[in-house]
């Protein structure tokens, strides 16, 4: 039933520019406004708002954190199309690298510029760097969430063909054929390692295992759904996709510093 309705709610039209075969664009807003667009500023405003009240609960500086949220925000949009545009095999000039109207961002390289942003923003105040990573990290996963929502409904971010099947029917308004919903995969997962993460909050006993813990369910979501995205325009390092190198390295970054920052607060006391 769900598929059915989102037949009649939806309206396909071929996009002009799209590689034969693949989806075309999903229309339930004017042609001026993009799902995308509006579920992406959605998740952006209510992962603000969840930081926002876990901060306040935990008895941080919210001035601090809505300036770090404002300076990571603009660090994940440069660094959400820098990666696209080094993954991708074709070549655009400065201009067309700028042109963030013409699509191509990578989530990685969103959660990566716009963590880093924002840990050193916050890192000029009194408040433990890895506290603030805590709070904003289930909002961070429901932004990611509610993009990867508005990808399926742009049309962006597909699978490979699949059988026949209620999951398999989101994806009918592929000219190939239904495809596999990797973008509601994807958001159904995040959304629920969130909910978990805000359980979680009340048991942790040191500050940035929370953090940490979303960065691991994040970085294995995202390496085991590239198998099956169908979308041909990922960039590919050997046997792996950049995603699932950006996987693996972000597994090793965020552990590595947390493990060196346990080790000198212990060799401190």
């Amino acid at each position: 039933m769900v598929h059915r309705l989102v037949g009649v709610l939806v309206r396909a039209r071929s996009t002009s520019g799209r590689a034969s075969g693949s989806p075309p664009r999903i229309v339930l807003l004017p042609s001026t406004v993009q799902p995308f667009g509006v579920l992406l500023a959605a998740g952006v405003g209510l992962g603000l708002l969840v930081c926002d009240r876990l901060a306040r609960a935990a008895g941080l500086d919210r001035n601090l954190g809505g300036m770090a949220f404002v300076t990571g925000a603009v660090a994940a949009l440069a660094g959400a199309r820098g990666v696209y545009v080094a993954g991708s095999p074709e070549r655009e000039t400065l201009l067309e690298v700028l042109a963030l109207g013409r699509g191509g961002l990578s989530g990685y390289g969103a959660l990566g510029a716009g963590s880093a942003a924002f840990a050193w923003a916050v890192s000029r105040g009194r408040d433990s760097v890895w506290s603030w990573l805590d709070v904003a990290a289930p909002g961070m996963l429901l932004c990611a969430a509610l993009a990867r929502l508005g990808c399926l409904l742009t049309g962006c971010d597909f699978g490979v063909p699949a059988r026949e099947g209620v999951l398999a029917r989101f994806g009918v308004f592929a000219s190939a054929g239904p495809v596999h919903p990797t973008q509601l995969y994807e958001a159904s997962l995040l959304l629920a390692v969130c909910a978990l993460s805000l359980f979680a909050r009340r048991v942790q006993r040191a500050n940035g295992q929370l953090f940490v813990g979303c960065a691991v369910a994040y970085a294995v979501v995202r390496f085991s759904l590239e198998p099956l995205r169908g979308d041909g325009d990922r960039g590919v390092l050997g046997v792996l996709t950049l995603t699932q190198w950006c996987a693996l390295g972000s597994v090793a970054a965020v552990l590595g510093a947390w493990l060196r920052t346990r080790q000198r607060l212990t060799s401190s006391t």
